[in-house]
């Protein structure tokens, strides 16, 4: 195991927070940074509430798809059922809002710039998914990433960067 339960975990540009749930679900504290207001909202929605949503993220951008079917492409947030390790409730299921109320998962408002006023050596790991393709600047950024990592620390990096 790297990282032991309860390891700080940022996650810059969130979206909807459906990664940082899933970080949180698996025992760490999960920091979800966001900068898009709509983002921001529907995550809000999606996380306060007791219901599930289907999200279409091809549905107005449909460039690069196979046929007009990929559009109609979705998945479910937050999941229905959320697998936990051992510190589970009887059914092994957590809702989102659990996690936003044991503080597992924290919501951070803002552009990921930001984040270099804070304290350096903080988190434990920092996951991006598809984010570091669409920083303005990617030095700027990967110099971000190793100051607010604690020494030792983990930079997880999804997408084509």
């Amino acid at each position: 195991e790297y990282l032991p339960s309860g390891s700080n975990v940022l996650i810059p540009g969130a979206g909807l927070c459906r990664l940082a749930v899933e970080i949180a679900s698996n025992g760490f504290t999960a920091y979800a940074n966001e900068q898009a207001f709509v983002m921001l909202i529907m995550s809000q929605i999606a996380l306060r509430r007791k219901k599930t949503f289907q999200i279409f993220p091809f549905l107005h951008q449909i460039s690069g798809l196979d046929s007009l079917d990929g559009a109609l492409i979705h998945a479910t947030f937050p999941e229905a059922k959320i697998k936990l390790n051992d510190d589970l409730d009887d059914n092994g299921i957590i809702e989102p809002l659990e996690l936003l109320n044991e503080h597992r998962l924290n919501l951070l408002a803002g552009g990921f710039e930001a984040i270099q006023y804070a304290r350096t050596q903080v988190y434990d790991s920092v996951v991006t998914c598809y984010f570091i393709d669409v920083v303005a600047d990617i030095p700027k950024a990967i110099n971000l990433i190793y100051n607010i990592l604690r020494p030792g620390g983990y930079w997880i990096n999804f997408g084509p960067m």
